[in-house]
């Protein structure tokens, strides 16, 4: 009986310990340091602190700072260096990320809500598995960037350098690429609804067993690139180039071509059919 009692008080014990070191995993005197002066040790621990009202400027160098599973609220990063820091399973809510570094920087399982990166940096960035809302990255290099199986919805990536980026498997809604440069870039298995393409360059992409609904690739460049078993409908390609790309078994349908180069070179006129590739049906 004194046995069973010493295991059951042991495994409660056990639980306590974990628990608690799960909510308070920060380092108090890092967490102390970083709301009183913007700044922080690199390598600095603040898992699951919560972040509210903080400026952090003056090129600070949080360099693989431990944000996991952090709550940030109503906070601006201006001109800092957070370089392969970790954002894992974090919560960003109305937060500014202005010509900040976060060059290899993880933000895997991570949801944000009204985000901003502005010319950011975030190369080699993961963004696997994020929930993004309202939330846009204006004029930053996001090469290299995987956001694999991600939910993306009102949001927006103007003037975005997204070349080699992954998206493959994402839900993309009510969003916006125009003016993207997304060469090379891969987003097979995607559902795309309502979102714009206008002006973007998505040579040499994949998109192979995409859906787009609704969508503007108006004025986009879509030169040799994988179309094969994409669908496409209710969408329009007006001064569109889809020269070289590979569209077998891809269907459009309820499509606005108008002044469209064709993949095989050939000119689409407004109201006009295009020939489609041998194996489309």
């Amino acid at each position: 009986m004194v046995k069973d009692f010493y295991k059951v008080a042991c495994v409660c014990l056990l639980f306590l310990f974990i628990l608690s070191s799960q909510i308070f995993a920060f380092d108090k005197d890092d967490l102390r340091i970083f709301l009183s002066t913007g700044s922080c040790r690199p390598n600095g621990d603040l898992r699951n602190a919560i972040i509210r009202n903080v400026r952090v400027h003056n090129d600070a160098n949080l360099k693989g700072v431990n944000f996991s599973g952090a709550t940030l609220v109503n906070c601006r990063f201006q001109n800092v260096n957070l370089d392969s820091a970790i954002f894992d399973r974090s919560h960003i809510v109305n937060s500014v990320f202005n010509k900040t570094n976060l060059y290899g920087a993880s933000f895997k399982h991570t949801n944000f809500n009204r985000a901003m990166f502005r010319n950011a940096n975030l190369q080699s960035t993961a963004f696997i598995h994020t929930k993004l809302i309202d939330s846009h990255f204006p004029d930053s290099d996001l090469s290299n960037s995987n956001f694999r199986f991600s939910n993306i919805t009102s949001s927006s990536f103007l003037n975005t350098i997204l070349i080699d980026a992954i998206f493959d498997g994402v839900t993309l809604d009510k969003s916006s690429f125009s003016n993207a440069n997304a060469t090379r870039s891969s987003m097979k298995a995607a559902t795309v609804i309502q979102s714009i393409f206008e002006n973007a360059t998505l040579n040499y992409s994949n998109f192979l067993g995409s859906k787009f609904i609704g969508c503007c690739f108006n004025s986009a460049f879509i030169q040799s690139a994988c179309l094969r078993s994409t669908s496409f409908s209710n969408s329009t390609f007006i001064h569109a180039n889809l020269n070289g790309s590979k569209i077998e078994k891809a269907t459009f349908e309820f499509i606005m071509f108008g002044d469209t180069t064709w993949y095989n070179g050939s000119n689409v006129g407004f109201g006009e059919k295009p020939q489609m590739a041998a194996g489309n049906h």
